[in-house]
């Protein structure tokens, strides 16, 4: 161990030291008073060395840019993953107005052939305001039994080759 007269330093320290002393170590007689308490002891404050290597108290550059690179990575990731959510939401509210255009489509189409006389032809067309990015089509198919119809309704909104559309299909009871 050492005494207290080793860890004083010598009396011809320049100035500039003893100036530069923080105001917390001048209660204890500038760096001298420092030493002596043993607070530049410490291997961190001295930056000794270990075992031939020296202590680290932050991050180096590398690992600070390959952490900015994990970031990065799973930001863009995230930002496409929400871009795609997007689509799919899109799609899906696309689907959802077709199938309920259709369904208004098929019980309209229900109602009137309840009705004696009901004329069953092909028919196509497109939806009124606020839906004309939709267009309807109906086709009809005699079944194997003479007081049915096969209805099947279909509402595209796009390519149908492209499985932008719905189709409704039931069977119509026909009063002979």
């Amino acid at each position: 161990m050492m005494t207290a007269d080793e860890k004083r330093p010598s009396a011809a320290l320049p100035s500039f030291l003893l100036n530069d002393v923080p105001s917390r170590y001048a209660l204890f007689g500038g760096i001298s008073g420092a030493l002596h308490l043993g607070i530049f002891d410490q291997p961190e404050v001295r930056g000794d060395m270990k075992n031939g290597e020296r202590l680290q108290q932050g991050f180096t550059l590398l690992e600070v840019m390959v952490a900015l690179a994990i970031v990065s990575i799973a930001l863009v990731t995230l930002l496409g993953l929400s871009n795609r959510s997007i689509g799919v939401n899109h799609k899906l509210q696309r689907i959802t107005q077709a199938t309920l255009l259709a369904q208004q489509q098929m019980t309209e189409i229900e109602v009137a052939a309840a009705q004696i006389g009901f004329q069953f032809e092909e028919s196509e067309g497109v939806f009124d305001d606020p839906f004309e990015e939709y267009r309807w089509r109906i086709e009809y198919e005699d079944s194997p039994l003479p007081s049915l119809r096969l209805i099947k309704v279909t509402v595209a909104w796009g390519d149908e080759a492209r499985n932008e559309a719905v189709d409704l299909t039931s069977f119509v009871f026909i009063q002979i």
